[in-house]
């Protein structure tokens, strides 16, 4: 791990308004065909949103072109409100989605065929109460973070994309100082053998956090806090959600994360 950039508030703010107002996409990396083909893929899925919040509904259709052309949703296309809507995962042609709502505690594997949103495997999910951000160890073995129900404890979940077998744990981050009551967990990111986890420590509001921002190295598959860097230049996440990756890895190993500026 080599860089931390801090972007502008500015950059942050159009990133969530692209987000916000456009559809995403991730194309099947296995897929080459249309929906008329023999295995029924398109090359890409289109993730759309209708509607105000909360007052929303949320759809996937098929395209095989983002160049040119339009798409409709009359008589195409498939409803996934609440099955796979916000934190769907994409990897080689299969989706992900880890639910932790109290009456659908359920991490699911999708397949898009012929503009419907399949179940391939589905098992019980309750560990974790809110996943912040994933990362991907390897092409089948899926991280994901977040905190418990009251946000003294960052979890964590090994995910078998192939099986959907999951190992739980707890990351054994220093404890909270005190004054501070929980943990606002942002990014990960994973690189030769170690995992990149981004945090700081909150108070309750109208209490301010704590300034600065911790990056703990944590080393895999054990998941052994091996130190904790801290940086005060950075303040604050700049993203700790699943729609919106706010870092990366290159091809070298080199990690990137953004923060907010002090």
């Amino acid at each position: 791990m080599k860089r931390f950039i801090k972007p502008s508030f500015y950059f942050l703010f159009i990133s969530t308004l692209i987000m916000g107002t456009t559809i995403s996409c991730s194309s099947n990396d296995d897929s080459g065909s249309d929906d008329s083909g023999s295995d029924g893929k398109a090359d890409y899925a289109l993730w759309l949103q209708l509607g105000s919040w909360p007052n929303t509904t949320q759809y996937v259709v098929g395209v095989d072109d983002l160049s040119k052309g339009s798409v409709s949703l009359v008589g195409n296309g498939a409803e996934v409100t609440s099955k796979a809507d916000y934190g769907i995962i994409a990897k080689n042609g299969f989706y992900y989605y880890p639910s932790t709502s109290s009456n659908f505690g359920k991490m699911t594997k999708f397949e898009f065929k012929n503009n419907q949103l399949a179940v391939v495997k589905e098992v019980p999910f309750t560990y974790q109460k809110s996943i912040n951000c994933y990362t991907w160890v390897d092409d089948n073995t899926l991280l994901l973070f977040g905190t418990n129900g009251d946000g003294n404890k960052v979890l964590y979940t090994v995910v078998n994309a192939t099986t959907l077998e999951i190992k739980n744990g707890e990351l054994a981050l220093p404890a909270i100082p005190t004054g501070y009551s929980s943990y606002n967990q942002g990014n990960i990111e994973y690189s030769n053998g170690k995992i990149y986890v981004a945090f700081s420590n909150m108070a309750i509001w109208p209490a301010l956090a704590e300034s600065g921002m911790n990056i703990a190295v944590v080393n895999y598959p054990s998941f052994a806090v091996e130190k904790v860097i801290e940086s005060s230049d950075a303040d604050g996440n700049g993203g700790s959600n699943m729609w919106m990756p706010t870092s990366c890895t290159d091809e070298a190993g080199d990690v990137y994360m953004m923060f907010f500026a002090d």
